[in-house]
């Protein structure tokens, strides 16, 4: 693709009736410069959201299980929780 037709393609979805936002057109503009496009984690093991939300002892990864038994973090996979919920946690336990 040369640099004429990029201009021509990134043109086009700017269109309002496409309904693509910025980020959107910047993610479609990294695969067609051959670039990944950027991508959020959502989930954790249980090792990292025990470091994301401060626990330091030996038994934190016991304690991120027993948050998950009492509702306070979302399971999303064996031995892994969601971001959104370590962050929901961490700013209750912060307030």
């Amino acid at each position: 693709m040369t640099i004429e037709d990029k201009t021509l393609v990134l043109g086009i979805l700017q269109l309002p009736r496409l309904g693509l936002n910025q980020q959107q057109i910047g993610d479609i503009e990294r695969v067609i410069d051959g670039r990944p496009a950027a991508m959020q984690v959502i989930a954790v093991t249980n090792a990292k959201a025990a470091e994301m939300l401060g626990l330091t002892s030996k038994n934190s990864t016991k304690t991120i299980e027993k948050y998950v038994r009492e509702g306070k973090l979302v399971r999303s996979t064996p031995g892994h929780v969601t971001v959104a919920s370590v962050e929901a946690l961490g700013k209750v336990a912060a307030a």
